[in-house]
């Protein structure tokens, strides 16, 4: 996407972020610069995380999805999303992010998306549903990290 329309939606969206507006106040400022770029998406991310956090706390009980794969470089990635339901009984599906993990073993997983439910304040015990496109590494190596999810998530429960 072309960095002038993400601006210009920025303006137009993010009128009454006061931490949004802060960027935007000398209109002769250019915002070209890469440091300058990844704080502002970084900045956006974080709202928006925020906003769906708040959408996933109005609702009941959200179920985790996540899928592990190697990008062009080779790196492994993994792709966290939440399916929840709205008041008006519609499922909703939101990605939440993509994270760079050194493997794609159970354990790194498991700490991966507990560090997401943790920075998004969602609690296990809320949790109804897991999916893991493609990740045999949950399914079958590393048994034990489905005690892990167990534990914790009887833990909350008592």
């Amino acid at each position: 996407m072309n960095w002038k329309v993400i601006l210009f939606n920025c303006l137009s969206f993010g009128k009454d972020d006061p931490k949004l507006n802060v960027c935007f106040q000398h209109k002769g400022d250019r915002y070209l610069s890469p440091t300058i770029q990844n704080e502002m998406l970084q900045l956006m991310s974080v709202t928006i995380q925020r906003e769906i956090s708040s959408d996933i706390h109005a609702a009941t009980h959200f179920t985790i999805m996540a899928d592990a794969c190697t990008d062009s470089a080779n790196n492994e990635q993994l792709v966290i999303c939440f399916r929840w339901m709205d008041h008006k009984l519609e499922v909703q599906e939101d990605f939440i992010g993509l994270y760079s993990i050194p493997d794609i073993s159970a354990s790194t997983i498991f700490s991966v998306i507990n560090d997401c439910l943790m920075r998004m304040n969602l609690q296990w015990n809320r949790c109804r549903g897991q999916r893991y496109d493609g990740a045999a590494n949950v399914r079958s190596q590393e048994w034990r990290c489905y005690k892990s999810f167990h534990l914790v998530y009887q833990c909350v429960i008592q």
